[in-house]
């Protein structure tokens, strides 16, 4: 009556064991074409997800909305003092701009939403970590490391480490010509190197 065969379930072209095993996927998908209407097959034809797919999707899920309630009740209470931001490009705030590097920003079309124009984010405005620190009521943008202006009063909010090109391994950045976990601070067992403060005293 409406265009199925008998007996024909929509999920037959996932799970039938007959056409899947002895023929290749379109020629099932052709044969069950003429007893299913093309809405049926096409709705048919999407994946399944796994038990475990759908369960790693719902922690995620639940993962996000529970930092989420943990952010917004931060904000709502102002208990952020500081933030500290380490990356590459997508959160480098200008620190290449003093670096002897090729991964700079600090050209048109960058920055063209700031009225100063490009301040050496790779973006045409704030980056993702501008934006959480104004969420969290720090300072509308915090100093980058590399700024001879980054010291005293001025890091009490927090300081930008962040580098465009930057990796966790000394190798990532050697063609652009950055100190990579270096400049993140840290030496090969994860502590800090000796002096690495010394340019914000």
């Amino acid at each position: 009556q409406n265009g199925l065969a008998e007996a024909v379930p929509l999920h037959s072209l996932r799970f039938n064991k007959g056409l899947k095993n002895t023929m290749p996927r379109s020629a099932s998908c052709t044969l069950l074409a003429e007893k299913l209407q093309p809405t049926a097959l096409y709705l048919s034809a999407l994946p399944v997800p796994s038990p475990t797919a759908a369960t790693a999707s719902m922690f995620i899920l639940f993962s996000f909305l529970i930092l989420f309630s943990r952010l917004s009740g931060a904000i709502t209470e102002n208990n952020v003092k500081a933030m500290f931001i380490f990356g590459d490009s997508l959160v480098d705030a200008g620190n290449n701009d003093f670096l002897e590097t090729t991964v700079k920003c600090n050209y048109f079309p960058y920055g063209v939403d700031f009225s100063s124009g490009s301040t050496g984010r790779c973006t045409n405005g704030r980056t993702s970590a501008d934006i959480l620190g104004q969420l969290l009521g720090l300072p509308h943008l915090l100093p980058v490391f590399y700024d001879p202006h980054t010291r005293g009063s001025s890091i009490l909010a927090g300081v930008n480490y962040a580098s465009g090109g930057a990796g966790i391994l000394d190798s990532t950045d050697q063609s652009v010509s950055l100190v990579s976990s270096s400049f993140q601070g840290a030496d090969g067992r994860g502590g800090w190197k000796e002096g690495q403060w010394g340019a914000m005293s």
